[in-house]
Parts: structure tokens; sequence; C-alpha cells
């Protein structure tokens, strides 16, 4: 309003949700580091689905359950230090958005897409080794959302590879759980002396205000609140940020001036040519 001003639209596009399969071992065997990159064969490992692990909790602290069962210890005793997983994901463009995973750990995770390491929730050794040790999880049950770097991405197939390592060589706990999100920013910026055409009023949800066809429809007012009219030709409105120019004005249109203009967002009606 008055001298304009800047909107910026935020669009999270799911990348994988909790429910994706990934490939996993848990059998306190050291991998070292081939076990990261992208042509490494992991045909033989077990897949399962998250909640991935054993939460020892008791009320159980996490807001889903565990789906695949992972024993902090293996059958002769030994304790599992570090647990490994491997997922593939796809891309089309490799910049121009953000990388975001949410996650939930106990302890503490490495992060690698196609063998780089690009990020690590409470392990400090960089290297990191299958003995490394990671801090107590504070606050388990608890969401994490980190920021991956894009700078190792690949347009196609790409290979997310984590590391879950448990804090001291006896704990009673391991969880695993990630989802990942691509989220693109648009900014718009609208200055009153080129386009003063305001977004007066929206109704998203219309429940009480049936048009003359008896139907009621979401709806838009358009306001001019200079005195002269206004060529709006070729502007646009959409309600997806992902796809722009769902409806354009048609060539000619004007919206006079101190002029209001009612747009109903009802695909059952033709548009209209004024």
């Amino acid at each position: 309003a008055g001298g304009g001003g800047v909107v910026v639209t935020r669009t999270a596009r799911t990348v994988f949700d909790l429910t994706h399969t990934w490939r996993y071992r848990a059998d306190a065997v050291n991998l070292g580091t081939p076990w990261r990159d992208t042509a490494f064969d992991d045909s033989s490992w077990k897949s399962g689905t998250a909640l991935f692990g054993t939460e020892a909790s008791n009320p159980f602290p996490y807001p889903f359950p565990i789906k695949t069962a992972i024993p902090v210890k293996t059958a002769g005793g030994t304790y599992v230090k570090t647990a490994y997983f491997r997922t593939h994901f796809n891309v089309t463009q490799t910049a121009g958005y953000e990388l975001w995973a949410t996650n939930y750990l106990d302890d503490g995770a490495v992060f690698y897409i196609n063998g780089t390491r690009v990020k690590a929730l409470r392990v400090a050794d960089d290297p990191a080794t299958y003995a490394s040790d990671a801090t107590n999880q504070p606050d388990e049950g608890t969401a994490e959302v980190l920021q991956l770097p894009t700078n190792a991405l690949v347009a196609g197939d790409n290979v997310l590879a984590v590391e879950v390592h448990q804090s001291g060589g006896s704990s009673t706990d391991i969880v695993f759980g990630m989802a990942l999100a691509e989220v693109t920013y648009t900014t718009n910026v609208v200055e009153r002396s080129s386009m003063p055409v305001r977004l007066n009023e929206v109704l998203v949800l219309n429940q009480s205000f049936p048009d003359q066809t008896g139907r009621a429809a979401a709806w838009i007012e358009l306001h001019n609140p200079s005195t002269n009219a206004v060529d709006i030709g070729d502007l646009s409105l959409t309600d997806d940020a992902a796809t722009p120019r769902k409806w354009a004005f048609p060539a000619g249109s004007t919206l006079a001036g101190l002029g209001y203009l009612r747009i109903a967002f009802d695909p059952a009606v033709i548009p209209s040519g004024t």
C-alpha cells in the first residue's frame, strides 16, 4: 500500500517424506568411506522406512512409530556405534532453490550428498569415522531442520548418505528418520508509480455470498486508487505460486479511476472478456 512494497512467496516441494525407502547397515561393522560414494553397490543391504531404530524411553517421545527395528547391539553383544543409511533422489536443476532436511535423530549424524560431506548434527569429527562420538541428543522426539548445501548436487539421480552416531559406547537407543524438501523464494516488487492497482480484498472460503448464478466461489477484489483509468491487459492472476499466469486479463482490459473489480475463482464459469 502507499508507495508500493515487496512480497516474497515461499514455495516448498517435497523431494521425499518419511515413508521414503532407505538401504541401511547397522551390524557394528566399520565400512570406512567407500559406502558414501554414488557408485557404491548397496544392493545387499537391508531396506526399510522411517522411523528406524530402537527407542527405550517411556513414554515414547517421537511423533511417529518405529517402523524398521534396528538393534542397539549385535547378537554377540557388541554395541552399534554407527549405523549407515543410503537413498537416491532426483532433481531437475542444481541451483535456484534451498534444500531443507527434517530429521528425527538419536544421537547425531553426518550427511553426505554424492560423497561430499554437507552437514553434521552433534558430530564434531571431520572427517568422521565409525568410532566418532556424538554428543547426547538433548531433546528426543523433536524435529530438527537443517539446510543442506546444494553445491554437490547433479541434475538427475543423486545419492544421500547418512551415518548416525551414538553418544558413548553403550547407547540404549538409536533413531533415524528424514524428509527432504526443495524451497524456492519468489520476490515481487510492486511500485505504485508503475502499477497503482491494489489487491483490495480476498475471500478464500466463500460460504455466505453467492453470485447471481447461486454459486459461492472464492474471489478477490482489485481497486484502482488513482483518478486515472489503468490498463490491466495481459496482467494475470494465480492461486498457485508454482503455476503462474493461470488466468490473464484480455488485451484492452481497463480498471476505471477509483474503480473496483471483483474476480471470481470459479473454473465452472466462462471467463468474462471485460
